[in-house]
């Protein structure tokens, strides 16, 4: 496979590694379906990517406080009233699901270069 071709597959997280899969890959101007998987330079599958427990545990508690945001406000006074109440429950509940995932969202940069091994699926 020439150097900079490009590869299209699937990426999961799993505690300290990065499981990835790839499904097709360009060559040539193709589209080629393809079944591999990454290995990192440390033989070992998957990419290592460390992470400090103490992100990881502040992450998860402010996404819980993000999902938990739009669950606790009520106010009922009138029609109008009720109607307000449902709107900002509306705004903050939407507000919340966003937090709440984008505390959740992992983010994994390489370097320029970095070197894997590709291996066929088994």
């Amino acid at each position: 496979m020439p150097k900079n071709s490009l590869l299209s597959g699937t990426a999961r997280v799993q505690g300290e590694r990065m499981d990835i899969n790839i499904s097709s890959l360009e060559y040539e101007g193709n589209i080629i379906p393809v079944e591999l998987v990454v290995y990192d330079s440390d033989g070992q599958k998957g990419l290592s990517v460390p992470s400090s427990l103490e992100m990881q545990a502040l992450n998860e508690g402010m996404a819980n406080i993000g999902a938990g945001l739009g669950s606790s406000f009520t106010v009922n006074q009138n029609a109008g009233a009720a109607i307000v109440s449902d709107l900002t429950r509306g705004v903050l509940q939407g507000g919340s699901q966003y937090l709440s995932k984008k505390f959740r969202t992992v983010k994994v940069n390489l370097k320029a270069n970095y070197k894997v091994m590709l291996y066929t699926k088994q």
